[in-house]
């Protein structure tokens, strides 16, 4: 595929884009943990800002999140996050959001980015680096980095100022994912109580 030639070429692409589907594994290595956490799942978005995270392993967990709240499953039930009562959060879980929706003004309120073009062995990769303007958030996150060839988001690493270190590398990427009627009611809203 070929690369956006600029951030703002990334983000415009991203804003045409229907949805995307994947799957990731994340690794988070903590200072007081002997071995990194390592979970598996899958990640859905829908345009124009609502994204669906499902953990399969170690254990099962979800997390829907829309333009106001996160509601959680954590293998037994549902709790509500409302992100306007909680900023640090609504901060935090919209970054993913704000990208892979183009959202070219949140990101830049939000972030100091950078992009460039990186090659290893025969491909070229861009990079997109996010570094947190403001408080709280740069008080948590020293960076958010994403690798990708064209559309197709390859991984993550995020840096917590306390050292923590978060990578997460997708697979089976489609960015150009639509979903239907009954897919978004599955995928995108908990269960009718």
């Amino acid at each position: 595929p070929t690369n956006p030639v600029s951030a703002e070429a990334l983000l415009k692409a991203f804003r045409a884009a229907p949805g995307l589907e994947a799957r990731f594994v994340e690794s988070k290595t903590m200072a007081l943990l002997a071995r990194p956490l390592v979970s598996k799942g899958r990640i859905y978005y829908l345009a124009p800002g609502r994204l669906a995270r499902y953990v399969d392993a170690p254990s099962a967990s979800i997390a829907l999140i829309d333009p106001g709240k996160v509601e959680l499953f954590d293998g037994t039930r549902w709790s509500t996050i409302d992100l306007a009562s909680k900023p640090v959060v609504q901060r935090f879980v919209s970054s993913f959001v704000v990208l892979i929706s183009g959202d070219d003004a949140a990101l830049h309120t939000l972030y100091t980015a950078s992009y460039g073009l990186e090659t290893v062995g025969e491909a070229q990769y861009w990079r997109l680096t996010l570094r947190p303007r403001t408080k709280p958030l740069n008080q948590i996150v020293r960076s958010i980095s994403l690798w990708g060839r064209g559309l197709i988001v390859a991984r993550m690493r995020m840096e917590e100022v306390e050292g923590d270190i978060t990578e997460t590398r997708f697979e089976a990427v489609n960015p150009a994912r639509r979903f239907s009627a009954e897919e978004q009611k599955r995928l995108f809203a908990p269960p009718a109580p």
